[in-house]
């Protein structure tokens, strides 16, 4: 099966002990960081000072290119399932997903944070063919929003990274 792990690039390298866990399982995987897509407008975002109007137009347009590129990575993969492990600054819209799911049979999202602490994450929940959640009040309050089905997944680490030495 083939696997598009879409995720941000920290988190304590989340997005890629995930691809690597498909991998060990057999299935070709591949990475889309969410917060490295938008190129020099992501740099620019982070080192700005913050100005309030400035910094949502930048963040906006940062976005926006995301967007873009994390649609043509699914276009070009044709993935089996996306997984997206999301977490704050996610940024990939509802509009996307929904693009997205001509290509990929099947998208999941990990629910990594509190999706209610976030709006924009909460818009998206109705994309997704299916959750995980490592926030267990979610999996009680998802259904309230969205017929999606949701089950927990807690966080856990990976035993080749964390390990006695």
């Amino acid at each position: 099966m083939k696997v598009l792990v879409a995720g941000l690039d920290w988190h304590g390298r989340m997005t890629d002990y995930c691809a690597e866990a498909f991998r060990s399982l057999g299935h070709e995987s591949r990475t889309f960081y969410t917060n490295r897509a938008g190129g020099g407008w992501e740099m620019l975002r982070a080192r700005m000072p913050y100005i309030p109007r400035l910094k949502a137009f930048v963040t906006e347009l940062t976005r926006t290119v995301a967007n873009r590129a994390f649609l043509e990575a699914v276009r070009t993969m044709k993935p089996d399932l996306l997984f997206g492990i999301v977490t704050n600054g996610w940024g990939i819209s509802r509009e996307t997903l929904e693009v997205a799911r001509e290509y990929c049979p099947r998208i999941v999202s990990w629910l990594a944070d509190d999706p209610f602490r976030f709006p924009e994450v909460v818009e998206t929940l109705s994309a997704y063919h299916y959750h995980f959640s490592a926030y267990r009040p979610a999996v009680a309050l998802i259904p309230m929003i969205t017929s999606v089905p949701v089950s927990f997944l807690p966080a856990c680490g990976s035993s080749d990274t964390y390990r006695p030495v």
